[in-house]
């Protein structure tokens, strides 16, 4: 009996304990739709026009009004490993080869993002832990957009 209450009790700590990448809303902005697993994977994927990741993945889609805003979330088994990642993703980022622009840093709450523009919106890659993340949204509030998600997370 002891040692079921332990196990139930570890595995709530757990669930508790984990962190919701997405939240209900941010600045206004309300999650609409989540698509997760499998399903993220294939979206996630298609987009790159080839296989990039195989761990799990999560998107938040987000609307206020008609303005839109995208949160892809990629968890990976260590913090190097996504730090690994978020190098392949900013070095394969250039004006040559990409519809990005004018890719810089910013720091907010102590997260150094990288930050990108195209495609009518303002791009950012960062990493919390072991999650590699890409916010996509409206540029007139893009960082304080960044800054109210980071904010929800922590």
């Amino acid at each position: 009996m002891r040692f079921a209450v332990m196990v139930a009790l570890c595995i709530l700590l757990q669930f508790c304990g984990s962190k919701e990448m997405l939240p209900q809303d941010l600045l206004g902005y309300s999650l609409v739709d989540r698509t997760v697993g499998t399903e993220a994977q294939k979206i996630v994927n298609k987009i790159h026009l080839k296989p990039v990741t195989d761990t799990p993945n999560e998107i938040g889609y987000y609307q206020k009004g008609d303005d839109k805003a995208i949160i892809y979330i990629t968890n990976y088994s260590s913090d190097d490993d996504a730090q690994a990642d978020l190098i392949k993703m900013v070095d394969k980022i250039s004006p040559q080869n990409s519809v990005f622009l004018n890719g810089g840093q910013v720091e907010i709450n102590k997260i150094t993002a990288h930050r990108y523009f195209g495609m009518g919106q303002t791009h950012f890659i960062f990493r919390v832990d072991n999650i590699l993340v890409w916010l996509s949204v409206d540029t007139m509030i893009a960082n304080e957009f960044l800054e109210s998600y980071l904010q929800k997370i922590n």
